[in-house]
């Protein structure tokens, strides 16, 4: 817990197995200008990750993305990884744009995709995978 002038704040940190913790650092907000705003900057565990966005214009739709987080070549700022799918970026933007999918995703590790699209199934959810259309990046 920590107090300043804007009140009393209590922050949890997640020990979760998603994040280097020895990587971990807090910063200032870098987009919260009118008012004090703290942000995490840490790099994304590697190994195999599920990136999903739950839509809800219009009827329930989930996009599932399986891929694999890689060790960035750069240095990177923020809550950072790079992440390889088994299609281009292209087929991605395609699919979003067509599917109306809106940003703000969330990843995870040790997700069962199929789970997921048997999830969507039995509560009458539209599962939306990416699929490679040959397209070049």
């Amino acid at each position: 817990t920590f107090q300043n002038e804007y009140g009393s704040h209590f922050m949890e940190l997640n020990s979760s197995c998603n994040v280097t913790i020895e990587k971990c650092t807090f910063e200032r907000h870098p987009t919260m200008k009118q008012c004090p705003g703290l942000a995490t900057a840490f790099d994304l565990k590697e190994g195999v990750a599920c990136v999903c966005k739950l839509s809800e214009a219009d009827n329930y739709k989930l996009l599932i993305m399986k891929g694999m987080v890689v060790k960035p070549d750069r240095v990177l700022t923020g809550n950072q990884g790079d992440l390889i799918f088994p299609f281009t970026g292209n087929d991605f933007l395609e699919t979003i744009m067509n599917e109306g999918i809106e940003h703000h995703y969330c990843l995870g590790y040790d997700v069962d995709d199929c789970v997921l699209k048997e999830y969507c199934r039995i509560v009458g959810i539209k599962a939306i995978e990416v699929k490679e259309r040959g397209v070049n990046d």
